[in-house]
């Protein structure tokens, strides 16, 4: 029987050795296929790395031919010899002489590829101004204007793993969607049908559920443990937020603030809210997200949090240490509708229909 049992034992740890062993082998050939396809696709764009490098040597070559030149003392029409600082017009002369090698150094920038979406062979190359409109996404656009965004592997992720937990709640039937096929719009979209034929507070309620399923059992009990309602704890929260929320709010930044009279760097202040400007809706602004993140943080971690939305500009501060006011004396409670943007909008009431019920 004890003989068996170490024979069947063995086996079983050969056998997940041997697991991992494949599993290993199979990962480092995806890595190997994976670096090879990026290197020619760099390659293919930029060049090889010898022929950037011959030209950036031939650039050096040439200011330091430059240089040398600019050294040598020129000469007059009488033969004598002048300094640079002594015949400025001859030394303009001759700088127009050797103005065309005296160009300025190419900048190399070697941009790397997307490894989930590669460049497929034969498209065109980018152009500077697309690189720069790309690049610059922690910039939003202007009130009135759509921020365009470029979510990644992460993001689209987290909009996946969000959406199909809220899609439970939601009217119309589940989709069939896969983790990866969804993208903000759909996000958005998962958002209004959960408040189809809800109060705000069941609203809420729904909101809390979902972070509740997306957290191991236990994890508020643990988060109260390792961040106790100290300034330190206000600010590195502060810190994190700006990194891991920049998928569903866009580009922040951590601000100063002053809580119980004393100033900390515990506040978040984002520039312009993604979900705000997508949904263009106050009541899913303060029903799904304003109302549920206080009070996740402040009664489930233990963390007070205040958010406030600026509705002139979609931007908000998010103040953490700072207790939220009740609804009734928040000023939110009595914001109007986006009339002209939001489909659920009433032009006709002075406060936006789903903040009152």
């Amino acid at each position: 029987m004890g003989f068996m049992f170490r024979v069947r034992l063995s086996s079983f740890f050969a056998g997940a050795a041997t697991a991992s062993i494949a599993g290993f082998y199979f990962l480092y050939k995806d890595y190997m296929l994976a670096h090879q396809a990026i290197s020619q696709q760099v390659e293919g764009a930029y060049g090889s790395l010898e022929e950037r490098i011959e030209i950036l040597n031939r650039r050096i070559n040439e200011i330091e031919k430059l240089k040398l030149e600019s050294s040598i003392p020129l000469e007059n029409t009488d033969g004598c010899s002048v300094l640079e600082n002594e015949c400025p017009a001859i030394l303009e002369n001759h700088r127009s002489e050797t103005a065309s090698i005296h160009q300025p150094m190419e900048v190399l920038c070697f941009h790397a590829p997307s490894l989930f979406n590669p460049r497929p062979s034969g498209m065109r190359r980018r152009s500077k101004a697309e690189v720069a409109v790309r690049s610059a996404k922690a910039v939003p656009a202007p009130m009135g204007e759509k921020t365009e965004y470029r979510d990644g592997f992460f993001e689209k992720a987290f909009m996946g793993l969000f959406a199909r937990k809220m899609e439970r709640f939601a009217s119309g039937g589940k989709s069939r969607r896969g983790i990866w096929e969804w993208d903000y719009e759909s996000f958005v979209d998962v958002s209004k049908r959960v408040m189809v034929g809800r109060s705000r507070k069941q609203q809420e309620e729904v909101v809390r559920e979902v972070l509740l399923s997306m957290l191991p059992s236990g994890a508020p009990a643990q988060f109260r443990k390792l961040f106790p309602p100290t300034k330190w704890a206000a600010e590195f929260n502060a810190a994190l937020t700006v990194p891991f929320f920049h998928w569903l709010v866009g580009p922040s930044e951590v601000i100063e603030v002053e809580v119980n009279g004393t100033k900390q760097r515990s506040g978040v202040h984002i520039k312009k809210c993604r979900y705000l400007e997508n949904s263009g809706c106050v009541g899913m602004c303060v029903n799904m997200c304003k109302l549920p993140t206080q009070d996740f943080f402040t009664n489930e971690f233990g963390l007070p949090l205040t958010m406030n939305p600026n509705f002139e500009d979609m931007s908000c501060d998010m103040v953490y240490g700072q207790p939220p006011p009740p609804f009734e004396e928040d000023p939110v409670s009595k914001q109007p509708c986006y009339s002209n943007i939001c489909s659920l909008g009433n032009p006709n009431s002075p406060v936006c229909h789903k903040l009152q019920n």
